[in-house]
């Protein structure tokens, strides 16, 4: 299973990784904010720099990157724009077929059956059977147990002089919040690593 899961790997991502990290070594801000996790205060001064370059940009080959809300609605609402597939990741048949038959059978969020990747309808059969969950009655029921965590969290930053509040706040209260919803017992899940980090230099 190993080797089967590196093989898939290395077919699937390698080639794009080195290709960004080659690009994150030359300053790209894209390339930088994909492949370097090392360093999460610089996301805000990363995407800035990709809003300079303007609404929309080219990265990577035939690639375009955008930090635009705007553009990035209308591409979601656009039928003539659909995801990307693991087929996809290379033009040679020979590489989509090692591709396929090394598939480990993992679940993982940029290969289907993942909602991040798949198309309508099967996007919208995926999305109903998780919405019920997440309808405003259903988190209603979770208010004050929302409330707890949130609390919890703030009071992880009491001690804090400095910290990301994307990486020690705002990401962690809809991980807990869920792991709650789908029962995962509590602090078993991975907390924020980050919670101590200087503010970015832009």
């Amino acid at each position: 299973m190993e080797l089967k899961l590196r093989a898939h790997w290395l077919l699937g991502y390698g080639p794009a990784r080195v290709a960004l990290t080659q690009l994150a070594r030359r300053g790209d801000p894209f390339a930088q904010l994909v492949v370097d996790n090392s360093q999460p205060g610089n996301g805000n001064c990363l995407t800035e720099q990709i809003r300079e370059r303007g609404r929309l940009s080219s990265v990577v080959g035939n690639g375009w990157v955008t930090a635009d809300a705007q553009i990035v609605r209308d591409v979601f609402r656009d039928d003539r724009f659909r995801t990307f597939k693991p087929r996809d990741r290379s033009p040679f048949r020979v590489v989509q077929w090692l591709v396929a038959k090394t598939n480990p059978g993992v679940l993982n969020g940029l290969e289907p059956p993942s909602l991040l990747v798949v198309d309508p309808p099967e996007h919208a059969r995926l999305r109903r059977l998780v919405s019920r969950a997440f309808t405003p009655r259903a988190t209603d029921r979770l208010r004050d147990r929302i409330e707890e965590i949130v609390n919890g969290v703030l009071d992880d930053l009491d001690s804090e002089t400095h910290c990301d509040l994307i990486a020690s706040y705002a990401s962690r209260v809809p991980i807990e919040v869920i792991a709650e919803m789908l029962g995962i017992p509590g602090r078993r899940y991975p907390a924020s690593t980050n919670s101590l980090i200087p503010a970015p230099n832009c």
